[in-house]
């Protein structure tokens, strides 16, 4: 693979690089992506093969799902402030008790539970 581009413009706090063109504001990458292959479909991401959201090389763009993206996070091992193993989420999706009853065992705020309920988070984990 080449080399990463590192974007030099202004940065957003989660670390994509971010530019204003014709008055619309992008994501460095995806403008990138867009000037180089044509317009994203709708519901595909642009992804970073390389890992790096500062990177805006063409050759390490590429389209997916947010599914897709999701799963390069955990197969690449940059989920690792995750609290809950794949198991324990799919327990907690089964279980028919309170959100508060279901965050005591499992050591997590009573919010955390209805976020795994309701796939906002560890969406990459399959029943």
């Amino acid at each position: 693979m080449t080399e990463c581009t590192r974007w030099t413009g202004y940065f957003l706090s989660n670390g994509y690089g971010q530019i204003k063109k014709a008055g619309v504001k992008w994501l460095a990458h995806r403008l990138v992506y867009t000037e180089n292959f044509g317009p994203i479909p709708d519901g595909l991401v642009v992804r970073h093969k390389c890992d790096n959201r500062w990177c805006v090389n063409p050759e390490h763009l590429e389209l997916g799902t947010q599914r897709d993206n999701i799963n390069d996070c955990v197969t690449r091992g940059r989920h690792n402030n995750a609290k809950l193993s794949d198991q324990q989420v799919r327990e907690i999706r089964k279980d028919k008790r309170s959100s508060r009853a279901v965050a005591a065992d499992y050591g997590i705020d009573h919010k955390g539970v209805l976020a795994v309920r309701n796939r906002k988070s560890y969406q990459h984990v399959e029943d």
